[in-house]
Formats: structure tokens, C-alpha cells, sequence
């Protein structure tokens, strides 16, 4: 009977350590799922002024090579604003990590925003620091933009995002949205 019970208690163990995903299991690609966004409006006194985006993701990536510091988008890296294709230099798109797509939600649609040429709202978080050289990572991601109002988005304005981010070894995560929370955009 003793036998039994050992035996139960080390199959119940197995089973509930064998459903954990360890560090080392992760892909080397990111993974990302959506955990929650806020907005607070920012009065700038010159403008219709903006909305202050908090998006927080949760991530994993298991060879802990996320971020960009501001000398890894320096000029002659692989992550410098623009690079050399056949002999023209075009604007690099992983001079960015962290990849937005505005949507605004009317009567139901979802339509992408347009915004006039240049304006974008990705952009590069910091690295994030591991254990060591190619170390699995996981945790908590808050990235913040400003939203401006007035360019392609109005105050009571209804909206959601996709985002997806990106590694040092150009691997694209997931993409995730942000539509099971719609937010509404607040002015004066």
C-alpha cells in the first residue's frame, strides 16, 4: 500500500512537471501574448495634444536576444536606420524592434490607420538583460508611445493595435492584438 501511494505522489509530480515549458524549451523566435493597455491623455498646450499608449506584453525567447541599445543602431550596424540594397539606401525596418499597426474600430470594422509618409508609431525597447550569453528570457514587456491626436486619429476616436516585436537575429514574434480591449481616445 505504502508502494502505491509513493508511486502515485511521483506520477502526480512527473505529470505536473512535465506541462511546465522550462526556460530551455523556448524557441529562439519570440513569443509574445497581450496582457493589458492603458491611456492617459497628455495636454502639450501647442497641439491637439496626444494620448500616452501603455501596451504590456508578456514574452519568452529562448536565446534571450531582445532589445536594441542606441550603439547597436549606430551607422554600419545591421541595425542602422538605413542600409545599402543593390546600391540605394533604403530605410532598415529593423532599425525598430517593436512594431505597431494602428486600427480604428467604426461600426464594428476594423479598418488600419493611414498616417501621412513617415509617421509611425514602432520603435526600439532596450535590451533586456539575460543570465547570460544566450540565455532563455521571459517576463513582462511595457512598452509607452505617444499617440499623437489630430494625424489619422480624433478625441472619442475607438482603437486597438497589433504588435509584434523583433530580435537581434532578425526573427519576427507573433503578432498579437489588442482588440479584446478597445480603448477610446481622450482630449481637453
Amino acid at each position: 500500500m505504502k508502494n502505491r501511494l509513493i508511486l502515485f505522489i511521483y506520477l502526480i509530480i512527473a505529470f505536473i512537471s512535465g506541462c511546465y515549458e522550462s526556460p530551455e524549451d523556448f524557441p529562439n523566435t519570440p513569443i509574445i501574448v497581450f496582457s493589458d493597455i492603458t491611456n492617459e491623455f497628455v495636454a502639450d498646450g501647442t497641439s491637439d495634444g496626444s494620448n500616452l499608449i501603455t501596451v504590456s506584453l508578456q514574452f519568452q525567447d529562448g536565446d534571450g536576444n531582445l532589445g536594441l541599445n542606441s550603439e547597436d543602431r549606430d551607422e554600419g550596424t545591421p541595425f542602422a536606420p538605413t542600409i545599402v540594397v543593390e546600391g540605394d539606401s533604403i530605410a532598415n525596418e529593423f532599425n525598430n524592434n517593436y512594431f505597431i499597426t494602428v486600427f480604428k474600430i467604426e461600426n464594428g470594422d476594423r479598418d488600419s490607420v493611414s498616417f501621412p509618409q513617415g509617421t509611425t508609431y514602432n520603435g526600439a525597447f532596450r535590451r533586456l538583460p539575460t543570465d547570460g550569453n544566450n540565455s532563455a528570457i521571459e517576463g513582462t514587456l511595457n512598452y509607452k508611445f505617444d499617440l499623437l491626436l489630430g494625424i489619422g486619429v480624433q478625441v472619442d476616436d475607438s482603437i486597438d493595435f497589433d504588435i509584434r516585436i523583433a530580435d537581434r537575429s532578425f526573427n519576427y514574434s507573433n503578432t498579437v492584438s489588442t482588440s479584446n480591449k478597445v480603448i477610446v481616445l481622450k482630449g481637453n
